[in-house]
């Protein structure tokens, strides 16, 4: 499938409610892309935080008005290195874990 076909199956998908579906076809355009941009670099998720980085100028209207992702720290996601602050976007990592999954029940 083109890159242009997924990223079009990603928009009509989550037209029409299948947001699971259209996650999955924008992860496989941004990884194909960033295989493109970044050919010498082998891994994947260097390649994928570098692209998301690079563009998040493009990801920020389509998050919420106003959302600036470079100088925003997202406070409600655990960080043992930045407990006070809160990583900023390209520092969240697949494997971070919300506050509120860490406060005893």
């Amino acid at each position: 499938m083109k890159l242009s076909e997924q990223v079009l199956c990603a928009i009509d998908d989550a037209e029409a409610g299948k947001f699971n579906a259209a996650l999955f076809y924008a992860c496989i355009s941004i990884d194909t892309t960033s295989k493109r941009l970044y050919p010498s670099e082998k891994r994947v998720g260097v390649r994928y935080v570098n692209y998301l980085l690079k563009y998040c100028w493009l990801l920020e209207p389509m998050l919420g008005a106003g959302l600036n992702l470079v100088d925003t720290r997202f406070s409600n996601i655990w960080n043992v290195k930045m407990v006070r602050s809160g990583p900023k976007f390209g520092q969240i990592r697949a494997n971070a874990k919300p506050i509120c999954d860490m406060l005893p029940q």
